[in-house]
C-alpha cells in the first residue's frame, strides 16, 4: 500500500465525517480507484502518488464534502446518533418520573389553595 494514497484517502474521509460503516466502504472503493490511477503511472513514491491522486481526483476536502453530500448529512447524523438514542430515551424517562412527583405536589397545593374559594361559590 502506498502511504501517499493512504494519506489522501484519510484526508478525504476526515472531511466527509461518515458513519464507520459507510467510511469502511468508501475507504475501500476510493483507495482501489486511486491505486488504479497510480498503477497506470508505474511505480511512484509516496509524495508523487499523493500529488497524482490530488490532481486526478481533486482536493481531498472538496471530494470529502461531495461524498458526504451523496451519502446525506442528515442520514449520517442519525446513523451516528442512533447508537446513543436508547440511553437518551432512558435518561428522559427517568427524569420525567423524577419530576412528576414534585409537579403533582404543586398542582395539589394550588388546588388546595383554591378549595376555600370554591366552597364559598358552591363549586
Amino acid at each position: 500500500m502506498n502511504r501517499g494514497l493512504e494519506r489522501y484517502v484519510a484526508e478525504v474521509l476526515r472531511a466527509a465525517e461518515l458513519h464507520p460503516t459507510d467510511e469502511r466502504e468508501v475507504r475501500e472503493e476510493l483507495f482501489d480507484h486511486a491505486a488504479a490511477l497510480a498503477s497506470d503511472e508505474g511505480p511512484l513514491d509516496s509524495e508523487s502518488a499523493y500529488a497524482l491522486a490530488r490532481a486526478r481526483l481533486g482536493e481531498p476536502a472538496r471530494l470529502g464534502e461531495a461524498i458526504a453530500g451523496g451519502k446525506g448529512r442528515l442520514r449520517t447524523y442519525w446513523k451516528k446518533e442512533g447508537r446513543r438514542m436508547p440511553a437518551i430515551a432512558l435518561c428522559a424517562l427517568v427524569l420525567a418520573l423524577l419530576l412528576r412527583a414534585p409537579a403533582l405536589a404543586l398542582v395539589k397545593a394550588s388546588t388546595e389553595f383554591l378549595a376555600p374559594i370554591c366552597s364559598l361559590t358552591g363549586r
